[in-house]
């Protein structure tokens, strides 16, 4: 543990602060890596222009956008804890949006797994032509230094919107992510963190070997839900607190139940509340999504 803060007021000024805006656009190459990334699968047809297409292809949107604002590194060590993915509607298949990010919040830990920590929680916003809200994308990152710390099987089907009740299970999707998997999703991201493929940094950086990415989990998350639905809705958000890391070529669960039905806006919706289970049976992830029936 450092032996003074280092969440100083030139570090707090930072909370607020946005990158410039730039374009992104939803495009066939970004859409069908992304599918083959969180799927598995290679799609035996590309969306028409205007189409709507699987919220999958923001991986590649926060690509283009640089991922996050400009995080200050204050310790050696940094790891994803948390997040998520919000549409207003869905992402259309060809259409430009303009993006940018700004930090929304910092704060520091005392304690814990990885000691003494700080939090930097980031949103992305991806606007249309008419400067509407489409997407968001929210990140948490901790830091902390390691050297100082203490010591796909599922039965799916398209659901009926009209029989959903509160406390219906979703079906098991059982994955077991490979390193290819995690490869695949580092370079759909264009970024590669050593300690995704490479067990010895990792073990370095404190954690227990290779492990499966967390935005890479949202995105799996989002599959097991969207598989769910079918063609009966879509996905207005999914969530994510990562609770412990899942190794890589490990197999896990994903498992849900609808927590509320609801109508909003005129519109038939539902949340859910959503787990990665790992080969020991604990949860690795907790997460949350809320679905909008056609």
């Amino acid at each position: 543990m450092p032996e003074q803060s280092l969440l100083t007021d030139e570090v707090r000024a930072l909370i607020g602060s946005e990158t410039p805006a730039g374009t992104v656009q939803v495009t066939p190459r970004g859409w069908r890596h992304a599918v083959e990334v969180y799927t598995g699968r290679v799609p035996a047809e590309t969306p028409a222009p205007g189409e709507s297409v699987s919220g999958y292809a923001i991986a590649a949107l926060e690509t283009e956008n640089g991922g996050t604002s400009r995080i200050p590194d204050l310790m050696p060590n940094s790891l994803l804890i948390a997040n998520q993915w919000e549409f207003e509607r869905p992402l259309r298949m060809g259409e430009t949006l303009t993006a940018s990010s700004r930090i929304v919040d910092i704060t520091e830990r005392f304690g814990g797994r990885f000691g003494y920590s700080i939090d930097f929680r980031t949103e992305s916003v991806y606007r249309d032509a008419a400067g509407a809200v489409v997407a968001r994308g929210g990140i948490t990152m901790t830091q902390y230094d390691a050297a100082r710390r203490p010591l796909g099987r599922g039965c799916w089907m398209t659901v009926d919107s009209s029989s959903i009740r509160e406390g219906d299970e979703l079906p098991l999707l059982h994955i077991q992510p490979s390193l290819g998997m995690v490869i695949r999703f580092c370079a759909l991201q264009w970024t590669f963190p050593v300690f995704f493929y490479d067990a010895d940094a990792a073990r370095a950086a404190g954690l227990p070997g290779t492990i499966v990415p967390g935005p890479l989990k949202v995105g799996l998350l989002y599959r097991a839900v969207d598989e769910w639905l079918g063609g009966a809705g879509w996905v207005r958000q999914v969530r994510a607190a990562h609770r412990r890391p899942d190794p890589t070529n490990s197999p896990i669960d994903i498992a849900g139940r609808v927590a509320r039905v609801y109508e909003e806006g005129g519109k038939r919706r539902a949340d859910l509340e959503l787990a990665i289970i790992n080969q020991e049976g604990q949860p690795s992830v907790r997460g949350f999504a809320v679905v909008e029936f056609h």
